[in-house]
């Protein structure tokens, strides 16, 4: 049971339209080998969309329709994606979403290539936003953020040490920023540079809690592995708590957001949903 299906969050759900999945898979053009490597985690039923429906979220808030938000949505999956391309090869995982890693079904050479493609598509999507050169800056640093707290974290392996701030940190860069910068292009979508500041802060907090919430469940496992991580380095109960501590956080950060009551309702909803399809 994750500790996010005890919260105060509604949760209606979230079905992401089949149509942005087939706009996803269009966004990769490339007829060759590496557009197949491109798409292949794109092409499943397994596939969750929480950070687009993070973006669709916020968007709302500030009267923003989806198809307003097409580009952004699409940047931040497919950027994620590409990470997952490039994790795979790290953690040298055979399996994702249900079927064969890029890696394993074409390579690590070309799982590298296919992750690099997501990202340059990534930021050329943001060029076709209202904002384009603070929406394309704040999403290079967002994943120079995503790598060098990926670096860090290949550092705890070999020392077997770090700090909770240092390990909060590589959570932040990790999980969190992405959730981040969905927050952020809403708002600069909408013109709100306030709105995207907090959307921000906000989707850094659900990334702690999607992270922490992972690392229990594989408690076990990262102990065999010797994987430090907050629940290891803290204890279940305190990990825990803390969890529930950032929920609270999520809470009164949506509250404090200058948008109608039912905005915030809506959000807040969609926030459980989000964290608990994550989960």
């Amino acid at each position: 049971m994750h500790i996010v299906d005890d919260c105060e969050f509604a949760y209606n759900g979230y079905d992401m339209h089949p149509e942005f999945q087939e706009q996803l898979i269009q966004y990769v053009t490339s007829t060759t080998t590496l557009g197949d490597a491109e798409r292949h985690l794109l092409q499943t039923e397994k596939a969750k969309f929480v950070r687009p429906a993070y973006v669709f979220a916020c968007g709302s808030a500030l009267g923003l329709t989806n198809d307003q938000l097409l580009n952004e949505a699409g940047a931040v999956e497919l950027m994620h994606t590409g990470t997952l391309l490039h994790d795979d090869i790290i953690d040298g995982a055979t399996e994702r979403r249900g079927k064969a890693s890029v890696n394993a079904k074409y390579g690590n050479k070309l799982a590298i290539l296919g992750g690099d493609a997501l990202f340059a598509q990534s930021l050329a999507l943001l060029l076709n936003t209202p904002q384009p050169e603070k929406a394309v800056g704040i999403a290079a640093k967002t994943l120079m953020n995503i790598t060098e707290a990926v670096a860090a974290e290949l550092d705890t392996y070999q020392t077997k040490a770090a700090t909770k701030e240092q390990l909060l940190e590589i959570v932040d860069g990790k999980t969190g920023a992405l959730f981040a910068l969905c927050g952020y292009l809403a708002g600069l979508a909408g013109n709100n540079i306030k709105a995207a500041e907090q959307f921000s802060h906000i989707g850094m907090l659900m990334g702690q809690v999607f992270q922490i919430n992972d690392d229990i469940d594989d408690l076990e496992e990262d102990k065999r592995s010797n994987v430090l991580t907050i629940p290891l380095l803290l204890g279940e109960e305190a990990a825990r708590a803390h969890v529930d501590s950032i929920l609270g956080n999520i809470r009164t950060a949506v509250e404090s957001l200058e948008v109608t009551n039912s905005s915030k309702q809506d959000l807040l909803s969609t926030v459980g949903a989000t964290l608990r399809m994550a989960l």
